[in-house]
């Protein structure tokens, strides 16, 4: 179970999840398991975190550009702003 949209406003405007996130997850997932390969203590192993860590990193921005570009959307164009909590 997912959301199909991330935010649809009452004029119909629907806004999807960030296309370069779902790459950066993707980029994320697969050098998680090079890691996962390395021996432990290695040199390799170290440079692999530090590779890890610069993806969380950008990740992090990603979302926090996402985030901070919807809400200046959503005060500019809407005059009043409602949200619904969903019990699933």
């Amino acid at each position: 179970m997912g959301l199909t949209h991330f935010l649809i406003t009452s004029k119909g405007v629907k806004v999807n999840n960030s296309r370069p996130l779902k790459q950066q997850l993707k980029r994320l997932k697969r050098e998680q398991r090079k890691l996962s390969r390395k021996k432990r203590g290695s040199n390799n192993r170290n440079k692999q975190r530090l590779k890890i860590s610069k993806i969380h990193e950008r990740i992090m921005n990603i979302r926090e550009d996402f985030q901070h570009k919807l809400s200046k959307f959503i005060v500019c164009e809407n005059q009043a702003i409602a949200i619904e909590k969903l019990n699933i």
